[in-house]
């Protein structure tokens, strides 16, 4: 996806606050969602980019858009991640790794300040498959989260997916 039309699915007022943030983006692969994170927030914010492959984190540069990125060769899964005080966390398609789903959000929320708020891109379908071997469609992820607590959970957009098993969905998770 280009960086574009990966920013046209992170649109909500949320992003037009003056305010500088901090945000994780956890399993960003090559940055292809950090980017278009730094697109949306406010410049002077900062994003914490996660993943376990070393290699594609060198190709995300360490500003974009008057945002810095700090970078992390790390398993947001397994390991103690080096930052706090977080205002959101982007999933831009990692959630689906995630087996344990409730232990992680428990773990993983004690980074977020509150209120504080998850950004998930998520494919639309409850069917596994050997890419996506723990997915959550849009209702069940609405459903996860208020059951862990969360009381607003918002679709913000969608679109075709290049695979062409299930559309792509932007959702705002909020307590």
């Amino acid at each position: 996806m280009k960086s574009d039309a990966a920013a046209a699915m992170l649109i909500h007022p949320l992003f037009d606050a003056s305010q500088t943030t901090a945000w994780s983006d956890l399993g960003c692969g090559t940055g292809t969602f950090t980017m278009a994170l730094t697109r949306v927030l406010p410049h002077g914010s900062i994003i914490h980019a996660v993943d376990t492959d070393g290699s594609a984190l060198k190709k995300i540069p360490d500003h974009n858009h008057q945002t810095e990125i700090k970078k992390y060769h790390a398993d947001f899964v397994a390991d103690a991640l080096p930052f706090q005080k977080l205002d959101g966390i982007l999933m831009a398609n990692s959630f689906h790794y995630v087996k344990e789903k409730t232990v992680f959000v428990k773990k993983i929320e004690a980074y977020l300040k509150t209120p504080g708020c998850f950004l998930m891109i998520e494919y639309d379908t409850d069917k596994a498959n050997r890419w996506v071997p723990y997915p959550l469609g849009f209702q069940s992820l609405q459903a996860f989260f208020f059951t862990c607590g969360y009381l607003s959970v918002i679709k913000l957009h969608e679109r075709d997916s290049i695979f062409n098993q299930a559309k792509l969905y932007a959702a705002l998770i909020r307590k």
